[in-house]
């Protein structure tokens, strides 16, 4: 069995049952890096959260700077982000930009329960042609361990660093790893 694991990010916001329709998802924002693809969550007017390896390529040498990116997102916004930390524990990182981002997304304040529908924002790299084109997947909560949630699939790569939405269109976690799991 393949499976997704997922930070939960618990900071603000209200959570409550809904029908399983795609929630927004417009907070999820796409990344370019020097060596990366990926994609952020936009919690904040300038603050993006991501997966610490989306932000801190280098595990070997810490003299280095953490990586900028350039944003964009489905409707034509795009700019520069910062690297402002990384929290490798939970492989967490985050981004501030200079502007005002287009959409901010709500945190949850419970995290997800096993059988809950969670949607994830990644690429489609079904066809070459549309690699870079936003894909959603709709993904079932299998169980939640020690601040991780596992998810029943797994996303394509680039998906590191997207939100999760629950139902309500919040945030319920950081996209961070896809591994098989028994």
């Amino acid at each position: 069995m393949r499976a997704l694991i997922v930070v939960f990010v618990l900071l603000s916001g209200q959570c409550f049952a809904g029908e399983k329709k795609q929630p927004d998802v417009s907070a999820a924002i796409h990344l370019m890096g020097r060596h990366t693809s990926a994609h952020a969550c936009v919690i904040g007017e300038r603050e993006v959260l991501t997966a610490a390896h989306v932000v801190d390529q280098r595990p070997w040498d810490l003299k280095y700077p953490l990586m900028p990116a350039f944003w964009s997102d489905d409707n034509g916004h795009s700019g520069d982000l910062d690297a402002m930390f990384t929290f490798r524990a939970m492989d967490l990182g985050g981004m501030c930009s200079a502007v005002a981002l287009p959409s901010v997304a709500h945190l949850a304040t419970v995290p997800p329960a096993p059988g809950d529908d969670v949607w994830i924002v990644g690429y489609d790299w079904r066809s070459q042609k549309k690699a870079y084109t936003t894909r959603v997947w709709n993904l079932r909560v299998l169980r939640v361990v020690a601040g991780h949630v596992i998810l029943d699939d797994v996303t394509e790569p680039g998906s590191s660093g997207s939100c999760v939405f629950n139902a309500a269109g919040e945030v319920v976690g950081i996209l961070t790893a896809g591994m098989p799991i028994n």
